[in-house]
């Protein structure tokens, strides 16, 4: 029996990386992530088909069941933010699971998420991004919510107003600004 369980563990090693990353075993799906970070980077062209492959499986990513999964997940998502013109596609569902998952998780995992949102902003899906965070304001935990202020106070510094207009949070804003819950 321990010879089956033996050649099982190697069996997924043969993989490629868009099927690791949607395997049951937390380090196949890791090492599918490192995979998929140097296949992202190592395409000639924004435009490259290979991109389609993953487009559906970036909210996968970022709401891995393990910890250390998503931390490499989380490396991958953001590769391929900034190499697929497609990343644009799952703007929605990426911020949504980074928010509920990752914004109140380690401190590396946390900047990571900081870097994609601010990313999608850069890409010019600021008004996704700022729906999604506008949500987050309403959490229920309060290190979602201060992450989210965060996140916008990051964006309004990076890239100003004009780009990410303040006018549609500010209503969500106020009232936490007289919560007794710093």
């Amino acid at each position: 029996m321990a010879t089956v369980g033996g050649s099982d563990d190697n069996e997924w090693q043969k993989l490629p990386p868009d099927q690791k990353v949607q395997h049951k075993a937390w380090k196949a799906r890791m090492t599918g992530y490192e995979e998929c970070i140097k296949l992202f980077r190592a395409q000639p062209s924004d435009q490259s088909p290979e991109f389609n492959k993953y487009v559906n499986l970036m909210k996968k990513f970022v709401i891995d069941s393990n910890e250390n999964a998503r931390e490499k997940a989380l490396d991958a998502v953001f590769a391929f933010v900034e190499e697929a013109n497609v990343a644009g596609k799952v703007v929605n569902d990426v911020a949504s699971g980074l928010i509920a998952k990752c914004l109140n998780s380690r401190s590396k995992m946390r900047e990571r998420g900081f870097e994609i949102l601010l990313m999608y902003i850069e890409i010019e899906k600021q008004i996704e991004i700022e729906d999604e965070l506008v949500k987050g304001l309403e959490n229920k935990q309060p290190k979602i919510v201060q992450a989210c202020l965060e996140i916008l106070r990051k964006g309004l510094s990076v890239f100003g107003s004009k780009i990410l207009p303040i006018k549609p949070f500010l209503k969500q804003v106020i009232p936490l600004l007289d919560d007794r819950d710093k």
